[in-house]
């Protein structure tokens, strides 16, 4: 049901991190809700996308998710990793539920407003198109097609080379080195084309 080229990344990131951890992985779907990975459904179209406010309401309401994902979530994770666009992330209901189910949720819309404490926003245009990219991941960052599957392939990639694996898994730690890695690159980038200009004046 879902091949998409970001589904791809996150499918192989969850392969890799089952060598090492445990990971339960789920799908929100327009048509039947929260669903397991191996859930067998029926092909289907339905979307939340080109709905009007009015009917994504009454779509929210009748899926449940945010009930659902109270009955499944059985334990704490420490990280919960959100692939969701805004409509699916608004099917869910109150995010504010996966507080009690994990230790870190990231997620990729800014909802500070609404939101604090555990959960972490990461900022998409930091690393889309950055040619710095490449001297700090692993795995290419593409475009906004992939990127939320491919940052979860990096963590995952380095999660299986590191060393050992301290009791409690941080992505959050993780994405602050990487962003500081980014920006250290770009600032002696911009440093050194400034010397670079005032020795050809």
């Amino acid at each position: 049901m879902y091949i998409g080229e970001q589904v791809r990344f996150v499918n192989k990131a969850v392969d890799l991190l089952r060598k090492k951890i445990k990971v339960d992985y789920f799908f929100i779907s327009a048509g039947f809700g929260l669903i397991k990975e191996y859930e067998l459904l029926p092909p289907y179209e339905c979307s939340f996308q080109n709905k009007t406010k009015e009917e994504l309401l009454i779509m929210y309401q009748n899926l449940d998710i945010n009930e659902r994902l109270r009955k499944t979530l059985q334990e704490k994770y420490d990280v919960i990793y959100l692939v969701l666009s805004k409509d699916y992330l608004d099917s869910m209901g109150n995010l504010s539920i996966l507080s009690d189910f994990g230790k870190e949720i990231i997620l990729f819309q800014d909802y500070s407003n609404l939101l604090s404490g555990n959960f972490f926003h990461i900022d998409q245009s930091i690393i889309i198109s950055d040619n710095f990219t490449r001297y700090v991941f692993q795995e290419r960052i593409g475009g906004y097609l992939r990127v939320k599957g491919s940052i979860l392939l990096n963590f995952a990639i380095d999660v299986i080379n590191a060393p050992i694996i301290t009791e409690e898994l941080s992505f959050i730690s993780w994405w602050n080195k990487k962003e500081f890695e980014l920006r250290n690159l770009k600032e002696n980038s911009r440093l050194s084309k400034c010397y670079s200009d005032e020795i050809l004046e």
